[in-house]
Parts: structure tokens; sequence; C-alpha cells
């Protein structure tokens, strides 16, 4: 499908000290430490993490490296809480903070 190219010439861009946050951390911490019911999830994403979940297990279980990337909507989604959790494990940890030293 044939579209018009974004025009960047008018887009401003502000110094992130000039920008202003639409959350706040209360609000969030306040969020994580009374998460909501979660909703059922469906069959097909279950799979998918269960089999993701097995993968990173034998992963870690060969003492191979595993990366999870994420960005600040799993922070603002309340999940932190989970990723510290799974940081206690041997299944992850964070070079050079969770284990001490300089962890490859």
């Amino acid at each position: 499908m044939p579209f018009e190219p974004l025009d960047l010439s008018r887009v401003q861009v502000f110094p992130l000290a000039q920008q202003r946050s639409l959350s706040k951390l209360e609000d969030l911490l306040a969020a994580a430490a009374n998460p909501p019911p979660c909703p059922p999830c469906p069959p097909d994403v279950a799979q998918r993490v269960e089999t993701t979940a097995r993968a990173v297990a034998a992963a870690r279980h060969r003492d191979a490296a595993v990366m999870l990337l994420y960005g600040a909507h799993l922070v603002k989604n309340g999940l932190m809480p989970v990723i510290n959790r799974l940081l206690g494990t041997r299944l992850a940890h964070a070079p050079g903070h969770q284990r001490g030293g300089n962890d490859p």
C-alpha cells in the first residue's frame, strides 16, 4: 500500500530535562505492590512461554548465556518484581551485580 513519507522537518526534539513524564514512580510502585488478577493466558501464548522457559532453563543448565532484553514498558507495566525474583535464581543474574565480581 503506498503511503506518504513522514515529514520529519516538523518534528521538534526537546532535551530530556525539559520533557515531562506522564507517569510517577510512586504510582508504578503502588501498582506493582497490588497487581490486579491476571486474565487467563491464551493457549498459544502459554505454549510460547512454556517453550521459552524450557529453552532458558536448558541453556542455563549448560552454563550458556541467556540475555533478557526489555524496555521501560516492562517497568511501567509493573513487571520489575518478576525480573527481580528471576535475578535471585540461578536462571538469571546481572553481571557484576548479583553474584559479585565481574561475571561475564
